[in-house]
Order: C-alpha cells, then sequence, then structure tokens
C-alpha cells in the first residue's frame, strides 16, 4: 500500500518521469507479481522493470500520470492486502488496459481497454473461479 501511496504522492505533482517514480514504480510491480503467488508472473519482473524502464527513457511515460491508473494501482494494492485475487485481478486489468491505451496499442472499443469501474461488468461466478484458480 505504501509504494502505491507514493506512485501518487509523485504522480499528482507531475513527477511522473522522475528517477524515483521509476524506481517505486519498478518496485510496486515487483512486489505485485512477487505478492500474487504465481511463480509465472514472478518471473516477469525483470520484463516489468524494463518495460517501464523504457517507457520512460522512450518519452512514453506521461509527466502527470492518468489521476484513475494511480487510483487503479491503489486498488490492485488495496485488493492484494485484503485477500480479494477477483478485485485486484479487474483493477490490474485497467491498469494494462490504461497502458495499452496511452500506447496506441489498442483502440477505445477493446475490451482490454475498459476500465472496471466505468464499463466492465462484474465477475459472474464462472469469471470469479477461473480468477481464484489462477491464484493457485
Amino acid at each position: 500500500m505504501e509504494l502505491a501511496a507514493r506512485l501518487r504522492e509523485l504522480g499528482e505533482p507531475r513527477r511522473g518521469t522522475d528517477p524515483e517514480y521509476l524506481a517505486v514504480d519498478t518496485a510496486y510491480h515487483a512486489l505485485l507479481l512477487e505478492a500474487s503467488g504465481n511463480p509465472m508472473l514472478a518471473a516477469l519482473q525483470d520484463v516489468v522493470a524494463e518495460v517501464l524502464s523504457g517507457r520512460t527513457t522512450l518519452g512514453l511515460m506521461p509527466h502527470g500520470p492518468d489521476p484513475g491508473a494511480l487510483e487503479d494501482h491503489e486498488a490492485t494494492a488495496a485488493a492484494v492486502v485484503s485477500g480479494d485475487p477477483a478485485g485486484a485481478a479487474l483493477r490490474a486489468q485497467a491498469v494494462v488496459s490504461e497502458v495499452l491505451h496511452e500506447m496506441g496499442g489498442t483502440s477505445s472499443d477493446s475490451p482490454l481497454t475498459r476500465r472496471p469501474d466505468r464499463r466492465v461488468p462484474a465477475l459472474n461466478d464462472q469469471e470469479h473461479d477461473q480468477v481464484l484458480s489462477m491464484e493457485r
């Protein structure tokens, strides 16, 4: 939770391209991947760190991160801490969707760019079970 809160502290005054923001963002994602309990996700820590670094180096990281993305980072962390894998998955999907949209990787109508707090319906029982099975 502290890392997500620090991202907001740095992001709101438009410090999204600062080295400290990158360091905190990288640590946040590494911790999140490790907390997933999934060895395949945990193994992506270096890849995610490189993507974050590359986005910053190439000028693809916004100076002022989207307030919704900052909220989603905090909500993902809160869901993980409270033991809500479905909520964490939805909010993490929103973060990925925002990045894809920013980078022009998907259209605004794609399911990948739908933010859960705006357009994605709640999980049905089968989808919820699928999310839980990914935790194992």
